[in-house]
């Protein structure tokens, strides 16, 4: 508990500074931008949240994000990986008018990989909460 509780709390410091970080730091977050799919019938672990929808796909290490509201903001899956020192973001920057779109990610098979849904201009302590949402092994 205590492992996954200092991974999600660094996940949620290192996503709050993204924007901060200089190019080419070492560790730095993976920012993906997603890319329009058609939804499979493979399995898939998926949460929703009232702007957002996001599955993942453990085979395949496929990120699913769909925007659920025409709004005008950018949402996406926020992941952390809690037996490395990868961390992450894919972002559906399309709209809610493409439907589903995906990050295609190549994470280490048997790790366990923190996810949870995200959007633009979300609270600190909302974005330290979607590390919490979801855990799955891939």
């Amino acid at each position: 508990m205590a492992k996954k509780l200092l991974a999600v709390l660094a996940a949620a410091v290192a996503g709050m500074l993204i924007a901060l970080a200089p190019a080419g730091t070492a560790n730095a977050a993976e920012v993906d931008s997603a890319v329009a799919a058609s939804w499979t019938s493979t399995a898939k672990e998926c949460d929703t949240a009232a702007l957002v929808q996001v599955c993942v796909q453990p085979y395949g290490d496929v990120l699913w994000v769909k925007d659920r509201v025409a709004d005008g903001m950018i949402v996406g899956i926020a992941w952390v990986d809690l037996d490395s020192d990868r961390i992450g973001e894919c972002w559906n920057r399309l709209g809610a008018a493409t439907g589903w779109t995906v990050c295609n990610k190549n994470f280490t098979e048997g790790h366990e990989i923190g996810w949870g849904p995200i959007w633009d201009g979300m609270s600190y302590e909302e974005y330290a909460a979607a590390f919490t949402a979801n855990y799955t092994v891939v």
